[in-house]
């Protein structure tokens, strides 16, 4: 395969576009689900497909194919230019692209189990034995289990005008649990979720009691919990709601094609402070392992870690190849494609609050009267305005400087540069979280979370 994408990238110079990338990734899939006391769905999903982006007269055009042959990609090609050329006209904004230094390299995967050697009947034997567990630690109250075992390999080729030739493998281990809870009038849900670019050793590490009991339990507890009370509180975020908060909130305005086309509320505020000196954001793809790290992003730029908020001041936005050249800035390998069928965009990769200065104690030990948000689920932002909405599925009430009764179904809301001056301080501890993030109708996976942040005067909605 690398032999033809060379064969493709020589005859786009031969054709004298101003860049060409193509990229060729291939992928295998197994999936165990068990819900309700049977094993509910198996798969096993395989695809590859190459993807050719050109720059021709200040315009893009991208071709895609699954039919891996020299004609095919040659098609691709000619598909691509003509594109570029057809658009050329009515291009409002020439394209660009950063020029980086040329990258040679191979990377594969080492991991201590091989998920692709398990046979499929352990997996299910040990997804229902998840989910058999869940079941008995909730009891009659469960209306409704799901315990799933996921296992993905990637590899991925990426070469370009520029002179890079990257061959990339990567293999991510999933498990996840969801339970419903019902005492015939409410229902209450919890998941928990367990995933990193490991192999079958993650599941070999995780017990019942911490994945598929820790949810039902969890669901049924809420069931006796009060509604979230509305108001302006003090708040604790816990590393779900730290994460939501760095992803959602601030990390989507820090991406720098939403800086460019001006619907970021960060956008002119490089070198400024928009937070309290409690605020440190940083996107990091060099984390070893975690669910959203790489090596190289889809354009052959190396990842890295990139602080976008130190100690309240902005320091910089997320790049791709495209976004750079437009901003005058360094490529800093944020450009991440779903598969081979999609093109890169600028997307974050592990996003967190770092650590403070505080144990979680001393955090909440002068609060009067105020909550800890715990079990975010996700939320909303709208980058030009700056304004968000985050969920959550549970927390705590505190008073007099200590944890009281539990609270579920919360939602808070309020201004992104507001709130980042309202944060107060952060425990030293942090938890990273995989998730997944969904932009232009591509997935990629992530990772967020952080410490416990605590953040004065929130706007929290529910029932008085």
């Amino acid at each position: 395969m690398k032999e033809l994408l060379e064969q493709a990238r020589d005859r786009a110079v031969t054709r004298g576009v101003q860049f060409m990338d193509a990229r060729f990734v291939a992928g295998d899939q197994t999936g165990v689900r068990v819900q309700d006391n049977r094993a509910d769905e198996l798969s096993q999903t395989s695809g590859s497909a190459v993807g050719i982006r050109v720059l021709v007269d200040d315009a893009w055009g991208f071709a895609s194919s699954d039919v891996l042959t020299a004609d095919a990609l040659s098609a691709s090609l000619d598909a691509a230019i003509a594109m570029a050329r057809g658009s050329a006209e009515r291009v409002l904004d020439p394209g660009v692209v950063a020029l980086v230094q040329p990258v040679v390299d191979t990377v594969r995967v080492a991991v201590e189990r091989d998920p692709r050697d398990i046979e499929l009947a352990e997996k299910v034997r040990l997804a229902t034995a998840y989910e058999t567990a869940g079941r008995a630690a909730g009891g009659d109250a469960i209306s409704n289990s799901f315990v799933g075992i996921v296992d993905s390999w990637s590899r991925e080729i990426i070469c370009n005008t520029v002179g890079t030739l990257i061959e990339q493998e990567k293999l991510r281990t999933l498990l996840f649990a969801m339970y419903t809870a019902s005492d015939g009038t409410t229902r209450q849900r919890s998941f928990e979720a367990r995933a990193a670019q490991r192999g079958f050793e993650l599941v070999d590490e995780t017990s019942a009691e911490d994945l598929s009991v820790k949810a039902a339990r969890t669901a049924v507890s809420l069931l006796t919990a009060k509604r979230c009370p509305s108001g302006r509180f003090t708040v604790v975020l816990d590393p779900s709601g730290a994460g939501v908060f760095a992803h959602e909130v601030l990390g989507h305005n820090a991406e720098a094609d939403y800086v460019f086309a001006g619907t970021s509320i960060i956008e002119g505020k490089v070198g400024e402070r928009i937070g309290s000196e409690h605020v440190t954001i940083v996107n990091d793809a060099t984390i070893p392992r975690a669910n959203g790290s790489y090596i190289y992003d889809s354009e052959g730029v190396p990842g890295a870690r990139i602080p976008i908020i130190e100690r309240g001041v902005l320091t910089g936005y997320l790049h791709s190849l495209e976004s750079a050249a437009r901003l005058g800035a360094v490529p800093n390998g944020c450009g991440r494609a779903q598969d081979g069928h999609s093109l890169p965009q600028v997307r974050m990769s592990n996003t967190f609050f770092a650590g403070g200065e505080k144990s979680f104690d001393e955090l909440i030990a002068d609060i009067d009267t105020g909550m800890l948000i715990e079990d975010a689920g996700g939320g909303y932002v709208y980058p030009e305005r700056g304004t968000y909405t985050v969920t959550a599925g549970k927390g705590r009430m505190i008073r007099n400087g200590e944890l009281a009764e539990p609270i579920r179904e919360i939602t808070f809301t309020g201004v992104l540069l507001e709130t980042l001056q309202n944060v107060e301080g952060a425990t030293k501890d942090i938890e990273l979280l995989p998730n997944t993030c969904g932009k232009g109708g591509q997935v990629v996976h992530v990772t967020t979370g952080g410490p416990y942040v605590r953040i004065r005067d929130v706007v929290v909605g529910g029932q008085e």
